[in-house]
């Protein structure tokens, strides 16, 4: 009996999508390395912004011009609800309180990016992982050795600038 053509058996290019993504999650993306190994080093300063937000920032937009293989369908609606709310709440303290609410829904909004272009699968959460991990290792080698500056002394800071943000990191 030979082998039926049908529509199951296809090949279909959505399939074909799909496994070059799986095979890309499976392999370490070079700028989702980089860019999240930049995301741990707050001190740094490029074009006059902290390095960590443009490197969020770079790595939404990346993640915006590539294919996850479902059409961009969230895989987490929950996700764009949190961030829809956080967001609203943020921006509603902000007016109420009287601070500049501009920088704060930035980084929010740097935040709900990476977590849209996570919970789509358009970031390699392997490299992200590696990249993340790897950025926080230089750090605390850099702080060992004495690069990246002391400013409270005896706590980590290094390229952090704050022991609370070591803590958050690490």
């Amino acid at each position: 009996m030979s082998e039926m053509k049908t529509p199951w058996f296809a090949d279909d290019a959505a399939v074909q999508a799909a496994a070059r993504a799986d095979q890309a999650d499976a392999d370490v993306r070079i700028t989702d390395f980089f860019l999240f190994a930049a995301l741990p080093f707050r001190a740094l300063t490029l074009a006059g912004l902290p390095l960590n937000e443009v490197a969020g920032a770079a790595m939404v937009g990346l993640a915006a011009f590539r294919h996850n293989g479902d059409g961009g369908r969230v895989r987490r609606p929950l996700a764009a609800i949190i961030c829809a709310v956080l967001l609203a709440l943020m921006l509603y303290s902000g007016i109420t309180n009287g601070i500049d609410w501009t920088r704060r829904i930035g980084h929010l909004a740097i935040f709900c990016g990476l977590l849209w272009a996570c919970a789509t699968g358009r970031i390699s959460l392997r490299s992200a992982a590696l990249g993340f991990g790897t950025g926080l290792i230089a750090i605390i080698a850099g702080y060992l050795v004495g690069i990246g500056g002391d400013n409270y002394p005896g706590r980590l800071t290094g390229f952090l600038a704050d022991p609370n943000a070591g803590a958050y990191f690490i």
